[in-house]
């Protein structure tokens, strides 16, 4: 009997070990299942955060996100004002929510105050059983009995909080406070990314504006450099006739010049001309150069049909100094057959422009080299405005000067297109 006993004691001994060892297994593996199904989770809305490029949409994703992972209620998330003072309502999913991502009657709460206000100001995670107990408690679109608030923070800093009541007293558990606290954790290191790439693209911003103005200033520097070299160079013709007594001539050119200049002072506070109108300056001032030097001088424009002079946009007084070198150089020693061809193309393939001014002038100086365009003054200026205005509008804008084999001298001017519609353009 008694060794029946002892088998008996023994069974139940290993019977209790097998059965604490099968509960402490079970525990395991529940406790393995839940810490998995917790991290799973979480992976779930760090992607869903770092999904998003800005703040309001991510926020707003995450109330949604939170809702159907969790099986809350309500979700409202507040962030820190400016002045960080107020806690206001920025993304919410439940009752106050509306369709188009804003919220009903939204309100602002101080830090500080209530249990959200009390949360912000000490950074630290609350769980209310019943709130009709907390005096804190602030009702907004209806009552419920618990409450669990999560700050957002990073090392410290509060960037806003996450709130979610139930109907239900006790709700809440230790489980959605941990949940709750990476969400906010990821969700604070994405804001802090978000706003320093706000605050590095405003520096970028200003920098560009920066920039942009100074090469505007730079532009028009260039431009008031130009009217005088144009004006020093007509004034000298008009001497040149009076001193060679010819009257007509010089008045007929003063009226040409006078309507020239009224031309450049209407225009000299502005970099951008349209085409059109820089067409019939170069026209009016190849017909005085054409007196002033007693020659025969053709002047021949031919434009793509589908460019419209009057929208195209170009920079002020570019061509000018082109048909100057021409006439000063090319022609020099001729008297008739002096031609000047200027061709205006449009590729649509890379929206841009060619205008080239062709003459068919001797093409050489008399050392019997090539002709150097950009040894004057106003061809230097045309390449630096050339390239300011390609800054400031950010496009692509050359001269590229040649010798065509018929003989001559040939300047092409590649422009970006810019209209009349382009915001922003600065134009005469």
């Amino acid at each position: 009997m008694e060794v029946f006993m002892g088998f008996i004691n023994v069974v139940i001994f290993f019977l209790l070990i097998s059965i604490t060892a099968a509960a402490l297994m079970t525990y395991r593996y529940f406790r393995l299942k839940e810490e998995f199904e917790v991290r799973e989770g979480i992976n779930y809305f760090a992607s869903r955060i770092y999904l998003h490029q800005d703040i309001e949409e991510m926020l707003w994703d995450l109330t949604t996100s939170i809702i159907a992972k969790l099986k809350f209620e309500d979700c409202v998330i507040y962030l820190l004002d400016e002045e960080k003072e107020n806690l206001i309502q920025v993304a919410a999913f439940g009752p106050k929510s509306l369709e188009d991502q804003t919220i009903a009657e939204p309100i602002v709460i101080p830090v500080g105050k209530g249990i959200v206000g009390s949360v912000a100001m000490g950074n630290k995670t609350e769980i209310i059983y019943d709130t009709t107990q907390d005096p804190r408690y602030i009702q907004d679109d209806q009552l419920r009995y618990s409450e669990i608030t999560v700050p957002i923070s990073l090392s410290g800093e509060i960037f806003g909080v996450i709130d979610s009541e139930h109907s239900q007293k006790g709700f809440y558990n230790k489980g959605h406070q941990r949940v709750l606290e990476e969400i906010a954790a990821i969700a604070a290191q994405k804001i802090k990314l978000l706003r320093n790439q706000q605050i590095l693209e405003a520096q970028k911003d200003t920098i560009r504006q920066k920039e942009s103005d100074m090469q505007a200033w730079k532009l028009q520097a260039l431009q008031n450099q130009m009217d005088p070299h144009f004006i020093m160079n007509a004034l000298n013709s008009l001497q040149s006739l009076i001193l060679n007594q010819n009257h007509n001539q010089a008045v007929f050119y003063l009226a040409k010049f006078s309507k020239l200049l009224h031309h450049i002072f209407k225009q000299s506070e502005h970099s951008g001309i349209t085409l059109h109108k820089e067409l019939q300056f170069v026209r009016e001032y190849i017909q005085m150069e054409a007196l002033r030097f007693s020659k025969d001088i053709d002047f021949i424009i031919t434009i793509d049909d589908s460019i419209n002079p009057e929208e195209i946009i170009i920079p002020t007084f570019i061509l000018q100094p082109i048909v100057e070198n021409s006439i000063w150089h090319g022609f020099s020693g001729r008297q008739d057959n002096c031609i000047i061809e200027m061709n205006i193309t449009r590729y649509a393939s890379t929206d841009g422009m060619e205008i080239m001014v062709r003459d068919n002038g001797k093409g050489k100086d008399p050392g019997g080299f090539p002709q150097k365009l950009e040894s004057g003054k106003g061809l230097l200026i045309v390449r630096e405005r050339l390239h300011s205005w390609s800054l400031v509008h950010q496009n692509k804008n050359m001269l590229h000067e040649g010798l065509p084999s018929s003989g001559g001298y040939e300047t092409a001017i590649f422009l970006s297109i810019l209209t009349t519609d382009d915001q922003g353009l600065y134009f005469g």
